[in-house]
């Protein structure tokens, strides 16, 4: 190793995540990191038939179960595992795609399904079970408890998260009288350093103070030039009246429900547009009145057409044509 990267190397290799054992993995159907063929296996061992064949398409985060019709009509499908209503193979499909499931029965009375409550039941009962099965499957064998836990580790426990520390924050222009508390100020400093940041504090834990002081340094800083806050409709006054005490002398604009009625909705904007606001306080309600462009709205829709696209293109099931007839393309 190059002696100058040294530091580096000690430095990366004093926070490495510690390996996770296989009892704190949680392995359940569904699971994305397991590879299909786990699941390939597990269906072939609990029908006691060979012909299970599923597959996972993660642009679409799907996956498909698909059996010979040797395994469709075995009893293991149909009655052990499975129900007259819900095969095993159905209830696995179920699983995989984090649905319950759930039997209707068309009501001629009515003229609309209705849930048929014994069979719902009995289908959940049996899905609930190959569920308890499989987790006691997938780790019953050392081999492949050995790479599947490899494996997690390698894609999922191989990040070690930043810490974040505020506590040389001054806050110029905030209320004396006021003293944010240690996590406060950490939340501001990871506002300021990341491009996005989620407060998930308990109610209570300072959230509106914590993105006012954040609102205010980004703009000083000069990283935002008018932030905005969209706030439940009911919080509006407090949420003003908070951000007032942490920054008596914030030039600030609050729209009411009046501001964004059709006819002065094109006032607001040129008010928010115009003025040198420290800081724009919508509702939610408010705040969805607010259209994207024509431009916006057609680059959005094309970007999610191309990842379909790609998505069908990629995928293991896709259809093709066979003579006359459509079959998966495995």
């Amino acid at each position: 190793m190059d002696q100058q990267f040294q530091f580096n190397a000690e430095a990366l290799n004093a926070v490495q995540p510690t390996d996770l054992s296989a009892s704190e993995i949680d392995a359940r159907l569904g699971s994305t990191w397991i590879p299909p063929e786990n699941i390939e296996h597990f269906a072939d061992e609990l029908l006691g038939e060979n012909g299970v064949r599923v597959s996972h398409t993660p642009q679409l985060g799907l996956w498909l179960v698909r059996a010979s019709v040797a395994v469709k009509f075995s009893v293991a499908n149909t009655t052990e595992w499975g129900t007259d209503r819900k095969s095993a193979l159905d209830l696995l499909d179920d699983a995989l795609n984090l649905r319950t499931p759930t039997v209707y029965d068309y009501d001629d009375r009515a003229e609309r399904d209705v849930v048929n409550v014994s069979a719902t039941e009995a289908a959940r009962d049996k899905q609930e079970k190959i569920k308890e099965r499989f987790k006691a499957w997938i780790w019953s064998k050392d081999e492949r408890v050995e790479r599947l836990v490899r494996k997690y580790n390698d894609e999922f426990n191989n990040i070690r998260l930043r810490t974040f520390n505020g506590d040389h924050l001054t806050l110029p222009g905030a209320s004396p009288a006021i003293t944010l508390q240690p996590h406060q100020k950490a939340a501001v400093w990871r506002i300021l350093q990341t491009p996005n940041c989620l407060l998930a504090h308990v109610v209570g834990g300072g959230k509106t103070y914590t993105m006012t002081a954040a609102a205010m340094e980004l703009k000083r800083l000069g990283f935002a030039q008018k932030p905005l806050f969209a706030v439940p409709n009911h919080m509006l006054g407090q949420f003003s009246s908070e951000l007032l005490n942490l920054y008596p002398g914030a030039n600030i604009l609050v729209a009411t429900k009046a501001d964004f009625e059709k006819t002065k909705r094109q006032t607001l904007m040129s008010r928010i547009a115009t003025g040198n606001w420290d800081a724009v306080i919508v509702t939610h309600s408010g705040f969805e009145k607010l259209p994207v462009s024509r431009a916006t709205q057609e680059e959005f829709f094309k970007e999610q057409l191309r990842e379909l696209s790609l998505a069908i293109e990629n995928s293991p099931w896709r259809l093709r044509n066979s003579g006359n007839r459509t079959t998966p393309a495995w």
